[in-house]
């Protein structure tokens, strides 16, 4: 099956018992994304979403504005990528409960997911595939390791990315947290 990553919108009361009860945790953990919008699936595509996002394979660590180097395109130039509130779509978050597959489940705030709606909102797609560079991706050794198909971007990272810039979206309107759980 491999590591996916699921996001769901948790309202306050449901903030509250992640931290306070393990039980409540791995019953939202446990919950398959549904109709309503409140989970998305996005896959096995979240550590690329991630690297085209922050430009590192890894969680971002210190202030999140920090600027990054990163290669926009195929084989283009080098250029500065500053790297803000979208470092935390992916891998953000304050770590809860035990490890889940990936590590701990994640929380992010009301407050960090407008952060991360508004930081995602101009960057559509077409936007984000341009800082693809499967070469760079392959060396990164990005799970799953795919990065040698030439459509990788159009037919399954891209899409997905789409599923999870609306997912914020909806989430910030709502002003709702967010939990991130890759098993």
């Amino acid at each position: 099956m491999g590591m996916i990553l699921v996001a769901t919108m948790l309202r306050a009361d449901e903030l509250a018992a992640v931290h306070e009860s393990q039980d409540a945790l791995g019953a939202l953990i446990e919950e398959q994304p549904g109709d309503d919008g409140r989970s998305i699936d996005i896959d096995k595509a979240w550590h690329g979403i991630h690297f085209l996002l922050t430009g590192t394979e890894d969680l971002v660590q210190g202030r999140a504005t920090e600027a990054r180097r990163w290669r926009f395109g195929r084989g283009r130039a080098r250029a500065a990528h500053p790297v803000g509130a979208e470092s935390l779509a992916v891998l953000g978050g304050e770590p809860v409960g035990g490890d889940v597959g990936y590590g701990p489940a994640r929380v992010l705030t009301a407050a960090q997911v407008a952060d991360v709606a508004a930081a995602l909102e101009p960057m559509d797609r077409e936007t984000l595939g341009r800082r693809v560079d499967l070469d760079a991706m392959g060396a990164a050794e990005l799970y799953p390791q795919i990065w040698d198909e030439p459509d990788v971007y159009e037919e399954y990272l891209g899409p997905h990315y789409d599923e999870l810039r609306s997912f914020y979206l909806r989430a910030a309107a709502a002003e709702a947290a967010v939990l991130l759980s890759i098993t």
